[in-house]
């Protein structure tokens, strides 16, 4: 990330406001909310420990933990960068494991250590991805910042299709 977000506001305060417009803001938090909309109260004390500390720091994903859903957590989330990448190493290490079996146990511990830092800095990647996501925003609108929220808005959610086909998708090429 080249923009440190911490303190940004789409809409800066204006010291007094014409009574005939309205004054519209929006700091950080409200454009990651408006962008993340589903669960992000799940997501803020992470968030605030990775602006606090400037970088990724670790915040457990309970949902990865319990369902071991690395994959088409990403997807739904809408981390397709970092789904795909996941699943190309998934897949690289099976793969691996199949024509060299005298290092199957080594590989599968590689496995495990991915998916574990997955549960462990799942959310911190979100944060990121949410971060990446606000200054690509930014840059497309930068002298329109209610087209800039407009634009985070509709592309930010979460995507349950994509989550099932891919996740789906993933996992049988990760096994294969």
């Amino acid at each position: 990330m080249t923009t440190d977000l911490r303190s940004y506001q789409f809409f800066p305060a204006p010291a007094e406001p014409a009574p005939a417009e309205p004054v519209f803001g929006a700091t950080l938090a409200e454009a990651r909310q408006l962008y993340i909309r589903t669960g992000y109260q799940r997501f803020e004390a992470v968030f605030a420990r990775c602006d606090a500390a400037g970088r990724m720091k670790p915040g457990l994903s309970i949902f990865n933990f319990i369902f071991g859903l690395g994959p088409p957590w990403l997807f739904y989330r809408k981390m397709y960068r970092e789904g795909l990448i996941f699943t190309g190493l998934m897949f690289a290490l099976s793969l691996a494991a199949q024509h060299l079996p005298a290092l199957r146990g080594g590989l599968a511990l590689v496995r495990l250590i991915l998916s574990l830092g997955l549960v462990l800095y799942g959310p911190a990647l979100y944060w990121k991805s949410v971060d990446r996501q606000m200054e690509m925003s930014m840059s497309r609108y930068p002298r329109e910042p209610d087209r800039a929220l407009a634009w985070l808005k509709a592309t930010g959610g979460v995507n349950l299709p994509a989550a099932l086909i891919l996740g789906t998708l993933a996992y049988g090429l990760a096994s294969f």
